[in-house]
């Protein structure tokens, strides 16, 4: 089962990824997909401010124990990609430059660095000029995605930024499962 791969999701098989996870007894959160993650919810979301000049993870995203969260990646058919999109901005709303590089990390439930994503703030930013990107503008990570079991994150860290970072929001759309109660037992 692709369950037990931590990292990523292979190309062409998240279909049957499902397939399986369902066979498992794992269900679609509120039996909805995909569910879409912000700022608000802080059960998965959560922000650090980093003064300029600094290091450090201004955003985690965490999967809950006992879920499992799922980002497909740009291999996927277009309904089954998930967007990933943030804004980082000081106190008087002025955002993070473009160029600025912005380092996504996978982290295990002990904190052990699984892999390292690097990408440019205007590639994953919510905006682009002075306009909110449309949906088929939004960042989709490359290829695979990423699964995070319970316990793993992802945390998004900036070096020697140009600003203090106070204000960050985040839209990400994902799958999140959760064991059904009975285990999947159920006929």
């Amino acid at each position: 089962m692709r369950l037990n791969n931590p990292v990523r999701i292979e190309i062409g098989t998240y279909e049957v990824f499902v397939t399986e996870m369902h066979s498992d007894g794992w269900r679609f959160l509120d039996y909805k997909t995909p569910q879409t993650i912000t700022n608000k919810d802080t059960k998965f979301v959560s922000t650090n401010p980093i003064m300029a000049g600094g290091y450090g993870p201004f955003l985690e995203l965490k999967c809950p124990p006992d879920q499992v969260l799922t980002i497909n990646g740009a291999n996927q058919r277009p309904p089954l990609r998930h967007h990933l999109a943030i804004r980082c901005r000081d106190d008087t709303n002025f955002e993070l430059p473009g160029a600025t590089w912005i380092s996504i990390m996978k982290l295990d439930s002990m904190g052990k660095p699984l892999f390292n994503l690097w990408v440019c703030y205007y590639e994953i930013s919510q905006t682009k000029g002075s306009r909110f990107k449309q949906r088929g503008e939004r960042y989709y990570l490359h290829q695979e995605g990423i699964i995070l079991h319970g316990g793993e994150k992802l945390a998004f860290y900036v070096y020697e930024s140009d600003i203090d970072i106070v204000k960050t929001d985040v839209l990400l759309s994902c799958d999140i499962f959760v064991k059904d109660e009975d285990g999947g037992k159920a006929e």
